[in-house]
């Protein structure tokens, strides 16, 4: 296996982390994405599916998401419980002084 081959398991997840990145870029992605994203009907000619593709809207609630959670893991301090044993080494973890908060 050289280091140019994927992995079975990053192959398998390609597409669906493509497919995250397209939302996340927004209108302009999903538009570029054209069947990917948008099915063009049985009859329907390149010119009318280019357009109808260029009618639609996309609502990138992926970004809103993704914005309104940034930071969200830090927003409270941790709340740690430690054994007994190990609670007296939490002021000092590295022996250097840094706390295991």
């Amino acid at each position: 296996m050289s280091v140019a081959d994927l992995h079975p398991q990053y192959e398998k997840f390609l597409p669906l982390w493509e497919r995250c990145s397209d939302a996340v870029e927004g209108q302009a992605a999903i538009h570029a994405g054209g069947v990917k994203y948008l099915a063009k009907l049985k009859d329907e000619t390149t010119d009318d599916y280019n357009a109808r593709k260029g009618r639609g809207d996309y609502f990138n609630a992926t970004w809103r998401t993704i914005a309104g959670l940034t930071g969200m893991a830090f927003n409270k301090p941790p709340s740690v419980t430690l054994p007994a044993g190990i609670a007296k080494f939490a002021g000092d973890v590295n022996m250097a002084g840094l706390s295991l908060d």
